[in-house]
């Protein structure tokens, strides 16, 4: 999975599980949440690498905690992809997150982005991939309602001693009581 393993490194952050291919197949370790986050995001993958084309209850999808979305105008899309999609996986991977787009063209004329992953990973990627779609759209008012309302829950979260975005790279910070990183 990726060249040196870095895809299947990148899922094993995204979802705290281990991951392992061995004769086309994949064993994941780990808590029964870790292994289904990481299995549905192989899945995903994979179905994406054959056809483009993802087959899953997105509407269910949307309803997990581990999920995050952002309606994408069409306008930007390409800019937020980049060419040969480098910019949203350069974006994946400085978050830590696994993003992909659904298979539709909604009616307001965008295409929904979907975040896999932890918490402060999730609220990463969607503060990155806002600002990228902003130098794109100069209009202020270009996010949803559901995509206000999920800005508005990160915000409300955030706390910019441990956790800062600072253009696109995310800096790390150490503990008070010296403990390891946080993200």
């Amino acid at each position: 999975l990726g060249r040196g393993g870095s895809v299947c490194r990148a899922l094993m952050e995204m979802s705290g599980a281990r991951l392992r291919v061995e004769d086309n197949k994949a064993i994941i370790r780990g808590s029964d949440h870790q292994r289904h986050l990481c299995s549905e995001a192989v899945r995903i993958m994979l179905q994406q690498r054959k056809s483009k084309d993802v087959r899953i209850d997105f509407s269910n999808l949307e309803k997990r905690k581990e999920v995050a979305t952002l309606d994408v105008p069409i306008g930007a899309l390409g800019y937020l992809m980049g060419a040969r999609a480098q910019t949203l996986q350069k974006l994946g991977q400085s978050s830590a997150a696994f993003l992909f787009f659904d298979n539709f063209q909604r009616e307001d004329r965008t295409k929904r982005l979907y975040i896999m992953g932890h918490y402060k990973n999730r609220r990463a990627a969607f503060y990155q991939a806002q600002e990228i779609i902003s130098e794109k759209i100069t209009d202020k008012n270009w996010m949803t309602t559901k995509d206000q309302e999920t800005l508005e829950d990160f915000r409300r979260d955030w706390d910019p001693k441990y956790d800062r975005i600072i253009g696109r790279r995310r800096r790390r910070y150490r503990d008070e009581d010296g403990g390891g990183d946080r993200r």
